[in-house]
């Protein structure tokens, strides 16, 4: 009995492995002829990134609390289905030289369902290349780097666009730095409260370079964006874009928090603003 008992898991053991197999195989291919499902590898690669990233985030090691909308979040906005996290702290410190721990909260537009990709590759679109999100900056020197004596430092502010969208994005998708440009123009400041915290905001146009390209060989980037969607004349063409920053300090935990939206539409811009900036929820724990 004993010895037909292990017949019977062994056989088990196969037929699950068998069936798995069979079911993984599945599942694949109707992702590559499914387009709707392209999402799904996505998505389960992106949360497991974020559990990776979240550990030394500093949203948990100063419990920092950013609640922003994501999804479908109106009739005219559909978004990632939910924000991304990146500790940039050692690439950031690099471009900057001078130590400084950053996190960056991302999300971007949601995928097409019958393309099987983001719509931030499409040309002509308002999602195209566009993100909003948080920087969330501690720095280990006395001296601010996005703040001096007159207030918001421009150059370090700009510094810190271009470092998110050339180097972590456009590179990371295979353009090369000789090829992209980041010049903001035209910048307007205001004021604004959210949450109880007072913002200086700025209000940019930037010339820069769009994500759409074609696809030559495979990028971890594409886990987030998917595959570029068509051959094009030109890869990253010049884009001009619509960025709006929101910079405050949080003095109890001595960070920057910067929030942040960029789209290639003015008009979308503004509508970002309302449903997703302006709606966010911020709370500081005491450690």
């Amino acid at each position: 009995m004993e010895r037909d008992g292990k017949k019977y898991r062994k056989r088990a053991v196969k037929y699950r492995i068998f069936f798995s197999l069979i079911l993984g195989i599945a599942l694949v291919a109707a992702m590559a002829l499914v387009p709707m499902t392209r999402i799904i590898p996505s998505m389960l690669v992106m949360s497991w990134n974020n559990m990776i990233q979240g550990r030394t985030a500093l949203t948990e090691t100063e419990s920092v609390h950013i609640d922003f909308p994501a999804g479908k979040v109106s009739s005219s906005q559909n978004w990632y289905p939910f924000m991304l996290i990146y500790d940039a702290s050692d690439s950031f410190s690099k471009w900057i030289e001078r130590p400084v721990q950053l996190t960056i909260l991302y999300n971007f537009s949601a995928y097409d369902a019958w393309a099987g990709h983001s719509r931030f590759y499409e040309s002509g679109s308002v999602y195209e290349g566009a993100f909003y999100g948080a920087y969330l900056l501690k720095e280990a020197e006395a001296v601010s780097y996005l703040f001096h004596d007159r207030g918001v430092n421009a150059a370090a502010l700009e510094s810190l666009g271009k470092f998110d969208y050339t180097w972590l994005v456009l590179s990371s998708l295979g353009a090369k730095s000789g090829q992209v440009i980041f010049d903001t123009e035209d910048t307007v400041y205001s004021a604004k409260t959210i949450d109880g915290l007072d913002f200086t905001v700025a209000t940019s146009r930037i010339r820069t370079n769009s994500p759409a390209h074609s696809y030559k060989a495979f990028k971890e980037a594409y886990f987030q964006f998917g595959f570029p969607p068509e051959e094009i004349a030109h890869d990253f063409p010049s884009l001009t874009m619509y960025s709006r920053v929101w910079v405050t300090k949080i003095e109890e935990k001595e960070m920057t928090l910067v929030l942040y939206a960029m789209s290639p539409d003015l008009n979308f811009l503004d509508e970002m603003t309302d449903a997703l900036i302006e709606t966010v929820g911020i709370s500081v724990d005491e450690n």
